[in-house]
């Protein structure tokens, strides 16, 4: 009588645990013909949202989305891109997304985050074992390229790769069509692999509508990590400094050093977002959660 007991409390525990956090469905599979959509219930209200390799570990909704949710959020939510702040709301939620169930917090602006879709959403936050975008049918001559990732609070899912003795935060992208870097990951990176400010100024999206400057930077040794190689990156010469220097060809063949950023430094960061000028050869990406394996599909 004692053991039947015993075991009807395991299996009542178990039921419990069970019910407090969702469990990972098998697999998710997102055809290139459908595009990296998956739908979401929030509140009783379907949306649409993009998935995002380079995406925080969460759920953005675009404002109107949220107002369609109910959702008014019981915490603040900051996002600085480079000099601009941006305030927001937050709120942990449970969803379905797929039909399956899953926590995420959910955050959202007065600014849209996704012109395509209700919102976007991080691989990683995709309650499923494996995920993967299909861009196009597998090419000829295709092979795997495996990469260890981590997960951070605002890199999201990244890749760590060392320019010296320096860790970067390597993401990648499938939506963005060129690799960009903050200044202090420009100047890492120019340091070990060579490289300098070219004076060609032109201004780049970053995230929620906001235009940064950029300049592009030649490596003269490319960034290489799992197969992949980065030769050119453009540099947000502006933002996230920290105390580093950059130099910029001048237009007359002269070098120069060039110290640009706000007028107070912003904390240095290292991370770059790999984009589809480099990723274009790739026609598929899949991510394991709990191994945290990205495997790409790519062409010689």
């Amino acid at each position: 009588m004692t053991n039947r007991c015993s075991r009807l409390k395991l299996v009542l525990l178990a039921v419990a645990l069970a019910g407090s956090a969702p469990a990972a469905a098998a697999d998710l599979v997102l055809r290139a013909a459908s595009g990296p959509y998956v739908e979401a219930v929030i509140g009783g209200t379907r949306l649409r949202l993009r998935v995002e390799l380079d995406h925080a570990p969460a759920v953005t909704l675009n404002p109107d989305a949220a107002a369609r949710a109910g959702l008014q959020g019981d915490g603040k939510w900051l996002e600085q891109i480079g000099p601009v702040k941006l305030r927001g709301r937050k709120q942990d939620l449970r969803l379905l997304i797929e039909g399956t169930p899953a926590e995420a917090e959910v955050r959202w602006h007065d600014r849209k985050v996704a012109a395509d879709a209700d919102g976007q959403v991080s691989i990683h936050a995709l309650p499923f074992d494996s995920v993967t975008i299909e861009r196009r049918e597998a090419g000829p001559g295709e092979r795997e390229v495996a990469l260890q990732t981590k997960v951070h609070d605002n890199h999201g899912v990244y890749v760590p790769v060392l320019a010296g003795r320096r860790k970067i935060a390597v993401r990648l992208s499938f939506s963005r069509p060129r690799t960009s870097a903050p200044a202090a990951a420009g100047a890492a990176l120019a340091q070990v692999h060579g490289g300098m400010l070219e004076p060609r100024k032109s201004y780049e999206e970053i995230s929620l509508g906001v235009m940064r400057p950029v300049w592009p930077m030649q490596l003269a040794t490319p960034l290489r990590f799992g197969g992949l190689a980065v030769p050119l990156l453009m540099v947000r010469a502006s933002d996230f400094r920290g105390k580093h220097r950059l130099q910029r060809r001048q237009e007359e063949g002269m070098e120069g050093i060039v110290v640009t950023g706000e007028r107070r430094s912003q904390d240095a960061l290292y991370r770059i977002t790999v984009g589809t000028d480099v990723l274009g050869r790739c026609s598929a990406a899949t991510y394991s959660r709990a191994s945290g394996v990205l495997r790409l599909r790519c062409a010689p």
